[in-house]
């Protein structure tokens, strides 16, 4: 099922609140693309600041994307200044697509 605009505009809403308006959510992944089919929400989130507990930060967004977005799987991976840049940043953002 693709991502309608309401769940788009979740998705940037759910983020900003999340990150007080300073993140950038880059959705990759089959959900990038308008005709591809997808039931995996993938997400990159770039976060301006410094995360203490990454996998807390994660499973938190995670979850009040779920209650955002119904019942699909989403998967949050984060970048922030202080967490080392993985190969998979570079991909999410090469193919992905700023919301």
């Amino acid at each position: 099922m693709l991502l309608t605009p309401d769940q788009r505009h979740a998705i940037r809403q759910t983020v900003e609140q999340f990150t007080f308006g300073r993140g950038q959510a880059w959705l990759y992944g089959p959900c990038a693309c308008a005709s591809a089919k997808c039931d995996d929400v993938e997400l990159l989130v770039d976060c301006p600041d410094p995360v203490d507990d990454p996998g807390t930060w994660e499973d938190t967004l995670r979850a009040q994307l779920v209650e955002a977005l119904g019942p699909r799987r989403v998967e949050v991976l984060l970048q922030a200044p202080n967490l080392p840049d993985r190969p998979v940043h570079c991909v999410a953002r090469a193919t992905g697509q700023m919301l």
